[in-house]
């Protein structure tokens, strides 16, 4: 009897979503059995704020959300830039929600919904690039990704940005029109990073000559954020967006002609400038030819983002590679609408090294 490639997925049972699962599972428990089985591990809460102490230590963005889930009005005495970071509302308000105002359960839950998020992106990218004739596991660089290992590590807001983005596009495609506008606004209050995908979709309803339907679109998208930055003001003194809102350079990559040591900035123009600079020249070439096409746009816009990313952002270099999840999202779903399978796979070649070499340097993971 004749077993083919599908008989055998359907016995293992392995989708890219599950796959991403085992690989969020792998890195919450090795996190979490080499520190003392403590899931504030993954918070990385800083004495500068947890305690107050202005010579403490920072720790790092997700203890930030694990204040605002804790304790929702309470949270500012222990924020940076308390506007800003409530800006990013979604996250931390379904950590709460989901620990049933359980300050201890919130650590968990945190974790929950990064797994959740990034396992559903990953489904959701494979099956879109199933559909474009590529291999759906290519969609595994998702959870292999080391912006998205990192924000799994560290609780932060990414994955379930990002996840409502996929989502927002994935409802797109099957013109479920007003579904995928509230999802990229749920999007954008998990993180503004969520506000590059919107561009790629007003562009091609304008382009179709959909115009009202643009403007609706846009104002469904934009509204609640709007809603949320105008309470910010009334209740903080300052729009969050004001805040340590991300910046542009007027060089491309000027940031990594400054970064030091020499090693760092070779690693980067490798491994980071160009293979956006080349996504960025094959998204033009594509919307030459064929301008309608959302992901494509995706790619453009989160390519021009980096490019042009303002030099304290990648003298962060972990910062750098979460900002540059869109990108890889994007170039996935890029791949997909073309039936680009060499460069997916080309992308993994590129982009998982990095990954591999941050799981090598000690005290990352464990």
């Amino acid at each position: 009897m004749n077993v083919g490639a599908d008989d055998v997925r359907r016995f293992i049972f392995v989708t890219p979503g599950l796959a991403a699962l085992l690989v969020c599972c792998l890195i919450v428990g090795l996190v979490y059995f080499t520190h003392g089985r403590d899931p504030l591990a993954f918070v990385i809460v800083g004495d500068r704020f947890s305690l107050e102490e202005p010579s403490g230590n920072v720790g790092y963005d997700g203890q930030f959300a694990y204040y605002i889930a804790i304790d929702p009005l309470g949270a500012p005495a222990h924020l940076d830039d308390p506007a800003y970071r409530y800006q990013r509302i979604l996250y931390p308000f379904l950590a709460r929600l989901l620990a049933l105002g359980r300050p201890a359960w919130v650590p968990w839950t945190l974790l929950l919904i990064n797994i959740v998020s990034i396992s559903v992106t990953t489904e959701l990218v494979g099956r879109m690039l199933a559909r474009g004739g590529v291999g759906p596991y290519l969609a595994l660089l998702v959870p292999l990704w080391l912006g998205e290992i990192f924000a799994l590590r560290a609780d932060l807001n990414e994955p379930l940005c990002f996840m409502l983005a996929v989502v927002a596009l994935a409802l797109y495609e099957r013109e479920w029109i007003w579904w995928s506008a509230v999802a990229l606004a749920g999007g954008a209050l998990a993180k503004d990073s969520a506000l590059l995908f919107l561009p790629a979709v007003v562009i091609v309803l304008l382009l179709r000559r959909r115009w009202w339907l643009a403007v609706r679109y846009a104002a469904i998208v934009l509204l609640p954020y709007a809603l949320v930055q105008y309470g910010l003001y009334r209740w903080l003194g300052e729009f969050g967006f004001a805040g340590n809102a991300v910046r542009f350079e007027a060089i491309p990559f000027y940031g990594i002609l400054l970064s030091e040591p020499l090693s760092a900035r070779v690693f980067l123009v490798l491994f980071f400038a160009l293979p956006v600079a080349v996504l960025l020249v094959l998204a033009v070439r594509h919307l030459l030819r064929s301008p309608r096409v959302v992901p494509a746009w995706a790619l453009l816009i989160n390519c021009i983002f980096i490019v042009f990313l303002t030099r304290a952002s990648i003298f962060d270099i972990l910062a750098l590679f979460r900002l540059a999840t869109g990108v890889v999202v994007a170039a996935l779903l890029f791949c997909a609408a073309g039936e680009h399978r060499r460069l997916a796979l080309l992308l993994h070649v590129i982009w998982l090294p990095p990954s591999v070499i941050a799981l090598m340097i000690p005290g990352f993971l464990m």
